[in-house]
């Protein structure tokens, strides 16, 4: 009775996991990477937290098949999905120095389950497009994927480093135009999703990385554009920032964390590749580290709305089984 029980309350906690903690989960797993230069153990805790919420990802689809696959009916949750193949992508980066042919290994698969989200999504949602049902998580579904570049060095593979850039950065392109006349224009986000706009800063951040890491030879212009898009997309989310933060919780306030995130490390890696050209800007520098120390307390932000809405669960449960 007792093994039941246990069992039958894991289950019930599982099921209560939600899906857009996997931005969460990749948000915290790019910080450890993003803080690695300053301190080899932050890197570790930040892995750790990562690899804790993975863990609860995969619960929730293990004991809760059948809900997750009404859910992937909603576009806006199969981008957050396109997130888990994101965030482990990063993770293999953690094992690689320790076991190199194992982590290749999940890397590639990575790669082929956001594929094959990708083809499902379009097939789904984007033959019957409607530009004022589209949402900024179509972003991670098509540029998301462009983590790829970013993490391709570590395994040698820089040209197909360098196709997922290309892919990621023209997909940016294609889609910048329609979500932003969908987020400016039509507006009407449905305010559990308003978290979602914070995405914006991502894409454009996140093919700059891409680039300066697959990359060997460089084209400065092309540096220069993506870094004004990164910029400029950061600080219009920035400035929405403080409207956003003062909604309830809802659990899509994960999108605070990866955006942020990678557009501090593109910037500083922008910094460092404009070094090597003989350009030293400073307030590039500066600008660098304010973006990591923001990053850093948005993430913990985030962290603490979500070990509360996880406790206030747990009170709920408690209570119900009383």
């Amino acid at each position: 009775m007792d093994v039941s029980n246990r069992s039958g309350g894991i289950r019930a906690a599982a099921c209560k996991v939600p899906i857009p903690l996997a931005g969460l989960m990749l948000g915290l797993a790019s910080a450890g990477n993003m803080v690695y230069a300053y301190n080899h153990e932050l890197k570790t805790v930040f892995g750790l937290l990562s690899l804790t919420a993975l863990m609860l990802l995969l619960l929730r689809i293990v004991y809760d098949v059948a809900k997750l696959r009404e859910e992937l009916r909603n576009p806006a949750v199969v981008g957050i999905v396109c997130t888990i193949p994101m965030g482990v992508s990063i993770l293999t980066t953690y094992i690689a120095p320790s076991v190199p042919d194992v982590a290749y290994v999940i890397w590639i698969c990575m790669i082929a389950l956001h594929v094959v989200l990708m083809a499902y999504f379009t097939w789904a949602f984007v033959l019957r497009l409607d530009v004022k049902k589209m949402l900024p998580a179509y972003f991670i579904t098509y540029v998301g994927i462009t983590v790829g570049a970013v993490v391709a060095p570590t395994y040698g593979a820089y040209e197909l480093g360098q196709a997922l850039f290309w892919f990621g950065f023209i997909s940016y392109l294609v889609l910048l135009p329609l979500i932003a006349y969908r987020a400016i224009v039509v507006r009407a986000i449905p305010e559990p999703l308003m978290p979602t706009i914070a995405i914006f800063a991502a894409p454009a951040s996140l093919c700059l990385a891409g680039y300066l890491r697959s990359f060997e030879t460089k084209e400065l212009w092309l540096v220069g554009v993506m870094s004004a898009l990164s910029i400029a997309s950061y600080a219009a989310i920035i400035l929405y920032l403080p409207r956003l933060m003062r909604l309830k919780f809802y659990p899509s306030c994960s999108a605070f964390t990866f955006p942020l995130v990678i557009s501090a490390i593109a910037t500083n890696a922008t910094y460092d590749y404009l070094r090597t050209e003989g350009i030293d800007l400073l307030a590039l520098q500066y600008l660098a580290w304010g973006e990591i120390a923001l990053a850093l307390v948005l993430i913990v932000f985030v962290l603490v709305r979500y070990v509360d809405f996880f406790l206030v669960k747990r009170r709920a449960r408690s209570k119900s089984n009383a």
